[in-house]
């Protein structure tokens, strides 16, 4: 375990990219000026044709590419990176984000302070930024909160940051877009499917991950210190197709994988009545949901089954039950709530 103050953490960043050369430079760059940290960088490029790894070849020659034939998927290029790093912490990163300075030496100091209380992963303050790289006062992300609905919100997510949020404190879990993570706790969690499961290709595998890690004892902590700019949704399909069938249905692939079924039975009177409210109502906003959705969930069943019998270990003696856990997140939620309607 890295010892707080015995050496400079070196961090290995995930940078997993599709066709976002639009926001390379500002996100690289940010990385160069990080203080009081040692970087790694793997680029990992899914089979982009925008001219992405030819850039970063040329203006961030320290970054590792890695290439990829195909799309992969989120998930599977962080395997690439967890597989090859040698740093104490990896970095999962999307390509819109940019951070200031003291933002992974921050994050890494916050691990360390609470590593007595089991803490293997940290977020900092995610605001949203423009696309032209200037930052607002709208959060994106302070942390995950699942309710027993089995729907998953990022805590003061569009709420204007008026300080609400200003406490270092446990969250549920963390947002990927930009997310710490020891190594410790990634060898812990690692299995046949690899640390971060690629049944999840593009969304939800954090998700899936906070889930395991709450089973493992792990603890996921905000620094509201370490300052993240987001675009949000830049370099995905949500924006700017609607909402996608792979984006509704992570939310019953990790039911699926990481639900026990009496904890189910014993909320699904809730899981039917918000499910059945949120998926109508995307429905009527894009009709070819009402097929595209079953017809994806039904490709995914047999994935899914492997995959929960691979992780089968990691759920066998819960430090946290998940229904525990999930009614201390919904206490969170409705302080979120309360939070949005307080006026500035």
């Amino acid at each position: 375990m890295t010892q707080q103050g015995a050496h400079t953490p070196l961090i290995t960043v995930a940078l997993v990219n599709y066709n976002g050369l639009e926001f390379l430079d500002a996100c690289l760059g940010s990385l160069r000026e990080q203080e009081s940290v040692r970087i790694e960088t793997f680029f990992i490029d899914n089979a982009s044709n925008d001219g992405s790894a030819a850039f970063v070849r040329e203006a961030y020659p320290e970054a590792r590419i890695i290439e990829n034939a195909d799309n992969l998927g989120y998930s599977a290029a962080l395997n690439q990176a967890a597989d090859a790093m040698t740093g104490d912490y990896l970095l999962a990163l999307n390509t819109d984000i940019r951070l200031e300075p003291t933002c992974l030496a921050r994050l890494a100091a916050c691990i360390e302070r609470h590593g007595d209380e089991t803490c293997g992963y940290a977020q900092g303050k995610i605001r949203y930024m423009t696309r032209d790289g200037t930052p607002t006062s709208r959060l994106y992300s302070t942390g995950h909160l699942f309710a027993l609905n089995r729907l998953v919100y990022n805590r003061g997510a569009g709420q204007v940051d008026r300080g609400q949020y200003g406490a270092e404190q446990r969250v549920p879990g963390g947002n990927a877009a930009c997310l710490l993570i020891r190594r410790e706790m990634m060898e812990d969690m690692r299995t046949d499917v690899g640390v971060f499961d690629p049944l999840f290709f593009l969304y939800g595998g954090d998700v899936d991950f906070d889930w395991l890690a709450v089973l493992r004892g792990w603890a996921c902590w905000y620094c509201p210190e370490a300052a993240v700019f987001h675009i949000g949704e830049g370099s995905s399909r949500v924006s700017s197709r609607g909402y996608s069938a792979e984006f509704i249905n992570a939310r019953f692939l990790a039911m699926l994988k990481n639900d026990r079924p009496a904890d189910f039975l014993l909320d699904l009177p809730r899981i039917l009545k918000r499910n059945v409210q949120d998926i109508g109502a995307k429905v009527l906003g894009n009709p070819r949901l009402l097929w595209r959705l079953p017809v994806h969930l039904l490709t995914h069943l047999v994935p899914a089954i492997r995959s929960r019998r691979a992780t089968r270990a990691l759920r066998a003696h819960p430090a946290m039950r998940p229904r525990e856990w999930m009614r201390w997140s919904t206490a969170l939620l409705k302080e979120s709530i309360q939070a949005a309607g307080q006026k500035g």
